[in-house]
């Protein structure tokens, strides 16, 4: 067993942290990405692959505004405008 002094066991909490912290990040934006994903397939029908990498690629804010557009959007194109 490796001995850890204060300063290395407080910089690896840090890092945990920060790394359980990412993580949730990215759980919440890939829940916003399907959440839009399945509105735009009941509102337009079929999702295709170019749409379905656009909003994968997409942060939280752009999928954030997506979401928002697609309520008035009268085509799929007009979402990601």
């Amino acid at each position: 067993m490796t001995y850890l002094s204060s300063i290395e066991r407080r910089a690896l909490e840090r890092g945990f942290k920060k790394g359980i912290e990412k993580g949730i990040e990215k759980g919440i934006e890939k829940g916003g990405a399907e959440m839009l994903l399945w509105q735009i397939g009941r509102k337009f029908g079929e999702v295709t692959e170019e749409i379905r990498c656009r909003v994968y690629d997409g942060n939280s804010e752009q999928i954030r505004q997506w979401g928002e557009r697609i309520l008035t959007a009268p085509t799929v194109g007009e979402i990601f405008e």
